[in-house]
């Protein structure tokens, strides 16, 4: 880390006060994963330029990236909304960890909201990080040579991996790709769509893990209690934009009941 340290103290392109939060949240970040590449790190931090959007940018577009070069959205990142050290921690991961242009966009933004709430806490409840939530207990409930946390996929740039691995935990292909089509979808369509299509997600993942033999009890539980949390962290914006939730829950609690009778009914 205080190679980390000096490389960024050294880098004439990022604001002073830029640096000493880039420093502290590296510290947590390593401190979380401390097996990453530091040295590799230390020479993207030295190459690593900050510069602001134009006044006026809309707050649609929070940060955009040019070589070595981050363009950061001041309008965006004062936002009240907005939490400023989850933001600036997931800007430095897209540019230390860019997305391979031919993977799911909602994958890789999940992927790394999930990093950031694990690292400065979880304030970023987005569509995005629940569904890879709700995919990373399905794949991290089995054991396998075969299996790949979503994590080590992201930092290795490849979530590919994490795809792979999911196949291996006993999805099957076919209920992969519809999910992070439907991810995909509803990311790409928050701009323009006042209505999330998050519940319907939620129903995909636990009908894909229904159809599938691998997944007992504890598995079903875990993911009732992810579906039903995000329904509450969301308050007032929740009965607005996710108004689909209620016509959704019988279906969820039918494949709930059933899948815990029947571990149950096993035992």
């Amino acid at each position: 880390m205080e190679q980390i340290r000096e490389v960024l103290a050294k880098n004439p392109n990022i604001h002073e006060e830029l640096k000493f939060h880039i420093s502290s949240l590296m510290d947590s970040f390593i401190n979380c994963y401390p097996n990453l590449d530091k040295k590799e790190m230390s020479n993207k931090f030295g190459k690593m330029k900050m510069k602001a959007l134009p006044k006026y940018t809309s707050k649609s577009l929070p940060s955009m990236f040019e070589d070595d070069t981050i363009y950061v959205n001041s309008n965006y990142l004062l936002s009240d909304d907005v939490d400023a050290t989850n933001f600036l921690l997931m800007t430095v991961l897209n540019y230390l960890y860019p997305k391979d242009p031919s993977e799911s966009p909602a994958l890789y933004q999940g992927a790394c909201n999930l990093i950031c709430n694990s690292v400065v806490g979880g304030s970023n409840a987005s569509d995005e990080a629940i569904v890879c939530d709700l995919l990373t207990r399905v794949n991290d409930s089995q054991q396998s040579n075969n299996i790949v946390s979503l994590a080590d996929a992201f930092f290795a740039s490849n979530l590919g991996l994490f795809r792979s691995s999911l196949l291996s935990a006993g999805l099957s292909i076919e209920d992969i790709n519809r999910i992070l089509n439907l991810s995909d979808q509803n990311f790409m369509a928050k701009s323009s769509m006042s209505q999330s299509n998050l519940p319907y997600i939620q129903l995909e993942i636990l009908e894909a893990c229904n159809r599938s033999s691998n997944f007992g009890s504890d598995l079903f539980c875990s993911l009732n209690s992810v579906i039903r949390r995000s329904s509450a962290d969301f308050d007032e914006q929740f009965a607005n934009n996710y108004s689909g939730f209620a016509i959704y829950v019988p279906s969820y609690d039918a494949i709930i009941a059933e899948r815990t009778k029947e571990t149950v009914k096993a035992i």
